[in-house]
């Protein structure tokens, strides 16, 4: 119970940009980032510190071959589109 208050805590935080990079990366695991930034409709610069800012907080990670979520970051993608769902 104490992970989900804690995910939608961290949502909470979350732009929607930031929501908008879970969702795509959640969709196509090891998207390339300029891939990413395509897909968003966002110049690559702004989509690459969107990454790190979710790199630090522990969502994403760069693995071989592009982005993955972390644990972290499929369980808060999980709350989000839960209470999304719900609203």
């Amino acid at each position: 119970m104490r992970d989900y208050f804690d995910a939608e805590q961290d949502d909470r935080r979350l732009a929607d940009a930031h929501r908008g990079v879970l969702r795509e990366v959640q969709r196509a695991p090891r998207l390339a980032m300029a891939d990413l930034a395509a897909r968003l409709g966002m110049p690559a610069a702004a989509c690459t510190s969107l990454i790190e800012e979710l790199t630090c907080l522990g969502y994403l990670t760069e693995a071989a071959g592009g982005l993955m979520l972390t644990d972290t970051g499929r369980s808060l993608f999980a709350s989000i589109r839960t209470r999304t769902l719900f609203q």
